[in-house]
């Protein structure tokens, strides 16, 4: 995962101060916080959300 690399690595911010691990997605403390996807939901909608997601791109 990134906190792997980033805590074998460099997990600051550009700033050299900030450490990034807590912010990132993947830390322990944020995966409390993740929404789990409904296949079912997806397998049935997928192409005509994703027309809709098209147009809406296409008009910005």
């Amino acid at each position: 995962s990134s906190i792997a690399i980033m805590e074998a690595g460099e997990p600051w911010f550009k700033d050299g101060k900030t450490n990034m691990v807590p912010h990132m997605p993947t830390a322990p403390a944020n995966t409390k916080q993740y929404i789990l996807m409904n296949p079912e939901f997806w397998a049935d909608n997928q192409d005509e959300i994703g027309e809709k997601w098209e147009a809406m791109k296409a008009g910005l």
